[in-house]
């Protein structure tokens, strides 16, 4: 067994030279994406409800993630992301949004049965599999043949536009700006001396503690610890401000170094109070280690939060080309996912 997966793991470090034209291909694409996604969301109306439960796990999840944190402050009813189990709370007056690239993740498919067992409206955001095959109040299609993490800009769009379109998220923004946006990074962040090059160099075979900022930068945070492990197989952890300030203080405060680098998503909106104590607590750990910090551009709260999320793509891309990784080889994920059906005949 061991030597197996010995095997199956060599594919994801066969060694790659220049940035991965796939990949580069696929993020040329986002512009068109986010259009899409936008349009197949903003036609359906989410029933009259009292609290939004969005269902799904990893790069699904992070569509969800996205959606929340470009409307921060804007959402009028309660909206919460999880999976299965399902919280007790959903039900009868609770819409649903149930994502899955694949339309096969077990856990999202578990739960959207037990959402639909509590009496909740469910929707489902999907390319295909079994969700597609479930009850559903209305089934958002996601274009086939992407990479999940990049159909996550086609779903966060669509989910947005879905909160937007039924009143519950009251956000002003403009989506011709978000596809202006999506254009003009990947122009401009290709030249050699742009901010995603600067930043990789920097990132290079270091330990990296992505920090964000609760509420306003924390999805775009995860996003990036994400797509650093998945694209350029970097172990990344990622933390909220201020809940660092607390516990995770002592260890930091004691046990940084050199080899670690700290990346703090600031933003516009900080509290004045918030603020001052974030630039406090980056002052000290500059002092023992690498710190730097990244404002996002855009006249919005969506464009802001698209900024830093196609920042953290571009980064982990360039990372795996300066480490000669496979962006795209997932082995160990599949080699998990072969085992479970296998060996839990139930994780379907």
């Amino acid at each position: 067994m061991q030597r197996r997966l010995h095997s199956i793991l060599q594919g994801c470090y066969h060694k790659m030279t220049a940035v991965d034209p796939r990949m580069l291909n696929y993020l040329k694409m986002v512009k068109d994406l986010l259009k899409q996604g936008y349009h197949a969301g903003e036609s359906v109306h989410l029933r009259e409800c009292d609290s939004v439960f969005i269902n799904g796990v990893g790069g699904s999840a992070a569509a969800g993630r996205f959606a929340l944190e470009a409307t921060r402050g804007a959402l009028v009813v309660p909206c919460e992301i999880g999976t299965w189990p399902v919280p007790r709370w959903v039900g009868k007056r609770t819409a649903t949004i149930s994502i899955s690239y694949s339309g096969s993740t077990w856990e999202t498919l578990a739960a959207h049965r037990q959402c639909l067992e509590q009496g909740a409206s469910a929707f489902s955001v999907c390319s295909g599999g079994e969700l597609a095959n479930l009850p559903s109040s209305r089934i958002v299609p996601v274009p086939g043949g992407l990479v999940p993490r990049i159909a996550t800009y086609y779903m966060g769009f669509a989910v947005l536009a879905m909160l937007r379109a039924s009143g519950l998220a009251e956000v002003v923004f403009d989506v011709e700006e978000c596809l202006l946006m999506a254009e003009t990074l990947h122009a401009r962040w290709l030249c050699n001396d742009a901010l995603p090059h600067e930043i990789a160099s920097r990132l290079k075979d270091r330990r990296i503690y992505v920090l964000g900022v609760y509420g306003l930068t924390e999805a775009a945070a995860y996003r990036w610890k994400c797509e650093l492990c998945e694209n350029a197989k970097m172990p990344a952890v990622s933390s909220t401000l201020p809940e660092t300030l607390h516990n995770e203080a002592v260890a930091l405060g004691l046990s940084v170094g050199q080899e670690t680098v700290f990346v703090a998503l600031r933003h516009p909106q900080e509290s004045s109070p918030l603020r001052e104590v974030i630039d406090l607590y980056l002052q000290v750990l500059g002092s023992r280690a690498a710190v730097f910090q990244i404002l996002p551009e855009g006249g919005s709260s969506v464009a802001q939060t698209l900024y830093l999320h196609l920042l953290g793509s571009y980064i982990s891309l360039y990372l795996a080309q300066a480490a000669g990784i496979d962006p795209l080889e997932i082995a160990f994920i599949e080699y998990l996912k072969t085992r479970m059906r296998s060996d839990r005949g139930w994780m379907r």
